[in-house]
């Protein structure tokens, strides 16, 4: 399939791994207010540094303050992470970010603390299983005048889904569709499947904590703001479907 050209429908949550909550950044100046907190805990096969392969939890935080306050330290369940980068400031908007790395964390429940100057803030986030298609490779050439049904299992509070359809006609583009899936399932209509669609691939993960664009947070103590989890586990995260061929 070297030469066939990829069609992306892409649904997003507004977000990709560390990127998540850029949505949920204060609207008003912080001055004189507690520090304000974005935070994400990525889980998946991101090897440290010096190892081959393994599974980690990259904790990625920003903080909006005025004046700035430097983010001190990151910790899971009160434990020193593995590996950590060092704090970066942005002063064009006014945020300080931090990031730690734990090798092979246990999932579930999990206290993340937040460590600055000004204080200690802290949120319950839990590490997900990895989300995993039903998939039944009796039926993995499909119809091409049918709809598509994705499902899925998971525990996860919502869910990003990625579906790419391989196409040998389309030129190269891309379209998005920002989404937030809290079901476990979607159909995506055969009236978008171009006609010389040849496969479907999608991809889905899941995420615990508030959704974006939440109004209310789960960061709090000397701080508030919102903190998620995403797994993002290579196993059973996507799946492909081929169309029947065209006669």
């Amino acid at each position: 399939m070297a030469n066939f050209k990829l069609l992306f429908v892409v649904l997003s949550a507004t977000f990709v791994s560390c990127n998540l909550l850029s949505s949920q950044s204060p609207t008003s100046s912080t001055a004189g207010n507690k520090p304000y907190f974005t935070c994400t805990i990525t889980c998946g096969p991101f090897p440290l540094v010096g190892d081959s392969a393994g599974f980690c939890a990259t904790v990625s935080c920003q903080c909006f303050h005025d004046p700035l306050l430097q983010i001190l330290s990151l910790k899971l369940d009160n434990k020193d992470p593995d590996s950590t980068d060092c704090p970066s400031s942005d002063f064009s908007n006014g945020t300080t970010s931090a990031f730690a790395r734990y090798k092979n964390p246990s999932l579930g429940e999990k206290t993340l603390t937040i460590s600055t100057s000004y204080g200690t803030a802290t949120a319950s986030v839990v590490l997900p299983a990895s989300t995993l298609f039903y998939y039944n490779k009796d039926r993995d050439t499909i119809p091409r005048d049918s709809d598509i049904v994705l499902k899925w299992n998971g525990t996860s509070d919502w869910y990003e889904l990625f579906i790419g359809v391989g196409d040998t006609s389309t030129p190269n583009h891309s379209m998005s569709i920002d989404t937030i899936l809290t079901d476990t399932s979607y159909i995506f209509p055969k009236e978008r499947i171009p006609p010389t669609a040849l496969f479907v691939r999608a991809t889905v993960y899941g995420t615990t904590g508030p959704l974006p664009n939440s109004q209310h947070g789960n960061i709090s103590g000397d701080g508030e703001g919102f903190a998620t989890a995403t797994n993002e586990s290579y196993a059973g995260k996507y799946t492909v479907l081929h169309f029947f061929q065209q006669n």
